[in-house]
């Protein structure tokens, strides 16, 4: 009964979902016999290799790629895997693939699939065209259909998936989780100007939001909102962690604009817990999220992080963190409130910071999974 699992996944994941799964691997590998492969090099295979975890290469050469199904079959069969756990859209239908081509081949040895839900798989392809946008995200939903348990990381998509008609009983919520010991090694303001190429003023209040510069992440609703507080006369700066394909229209914008000197465009970065610790406030104002980590991260750094409420968002943070995606208005109203009360923002983040190590912890994360396993094994 002690499981054995195969977790699959694309591999150019550079998001949350990157850390989830590595997060997740970590803690695994200390108490069962766990692998992730990973279909393609990329973010997720070389830092697993830093890390020194149980990751491999099952290289496949483009989508269309189907031996890649072949040689999944036969890693599972060789290592005598239980479990095949898939991650995102690409890594489900080569599992939905080999999860049938096992049944035929190994009729007499059970295997048990599951997948974690890290999105709103309605969005997963929004940056793509029309025609692949329908393809993609048609071929995910095949593949989940023939799945047979979900973890999804909110509430929400939990939802999601019983009005798709999955069982309610097939579905388990487990949110992401994050160490908060040892503390933070946070940058001091003068090295965050440093990195943004400013010489920060002592009143000069600093915003930043955490993400890929895609579309879903509504990342013009966070410069708008920095804009309007720059017109009103507000000392405000506004820093971007990450990268895109909406990286050169949103610096075009911010040129136009006349923010060339309030806004920094930081691109990819391995220190975003230290950034987040010098800010005075993160925002995420995506449209579309799951439970992000970049929330945890940021409580973890002592910051208070505003976000539009969506997706497990609102499952943490409390109303007054809150405001309607698009909403830059709304936006506006909550950063003011709590650029001018630092004091009862400080003490916010630390409670919410004592709720993440409470509930949110890695362990907790890990001991989940392994009690899914399990339950699996002993239901089928």
């Amino acid at each position: 009964m002690r499981p054995k699992v195969l977790m699959l996944i694309s591999g150019g994941e550079s998001g949350g979902s990157r850390k989830h799964v590595l997060d997740v691997l970590d803690r695994l590998s200390g108490v069962l016999d766990v692998e992730l492969v990973c279909l393609m090099p990329g973010p997720v295979y070389e830092e697993g290799i830093r890390r020194g975890l149980p990751v491999a290469l099952l290289p496949q050469a483009g989508r269309r790629d189907l031996a890649v199904v072949a040689a999944l079959v036969r890693r599972l069969a060789a290592e005598r895997f239980t479990h095949l756990h898939s991650h995102g859209g690409r890594a489900n239908f080569v599992a939905a693939l080999a999860f049938r081509r096992w049944a035929k081949a190994h009729p007499e040895r059970n295997l048990y699939w599951l997948t974690t839900v890290h999105s709103d798989i309605r969005r997963d392809y929004i940056h793509h065209g029309a025609v692949k946008r329908w393809l993609f995200t048609g071929l995910n939903r095949w593949a989940l259909r023939r799945c047979q348990h979900f973890i999804a990381v909110s509430r929400a998509f939990a939802r999601q998936l019983e009005d798709d008609g999955i069982p309610p009983e097939k579905i388990s919520v487990v949110y992401n989780g994050i160490d908060i010991d040892p503390p933070v090694d946070g940058y001091s303001r003068q090295q965050l100007g440093e990195i943004a190429g400013w010489d920060l003023r002592g009143d000069e209040a600093v915003l930043a939001t955490v993400g890929r510069l895609h579309p879903v992440k509504e990342i013009p609703v966070f410069l708008a909102a920095a804009a309007k507080l720059v017109k009103e006369g507000r000392p405000v700066k506004a820093v971007l962690i990450g990268d895109g394909p909406e990286r050169e229209r949103l610096e075009e914008w911010v040129q136009e604009e006349g923010l060339a000197d309030r806004v920094a465009f930081l691109g990819f970065r391995r220190d975003v817990e230290s950034l987040l610790a010098a800010v005075d406030v993160s925002v995420l104002p995506s449209r579309s999220e799951s439970f992000p980590f970049v929330i945890l991260e940021s409580l973890k750094a002592g910051t208070l992080p505003v976000a539009a409420a969506v997706g497990g968002i609102p499952d943490l943070l409390p109303a007054e963190c809150l405001f309607a995606p698009g909403d830059v208005d709304g936006l506006c109203q909550r950063l003011r409130h709590w650029l001018d009360a630092p004091a009862e923002r400080a003490a916010l983040a630390e409670r919410l910071r004592q709720r993440v190590r409470e509930e949110f912890s890695l362990d907790a994360l890990a001991d989940k999974h392994v009690q899914i396993y399990i339950g699996l094994m002993t239901r089928t």
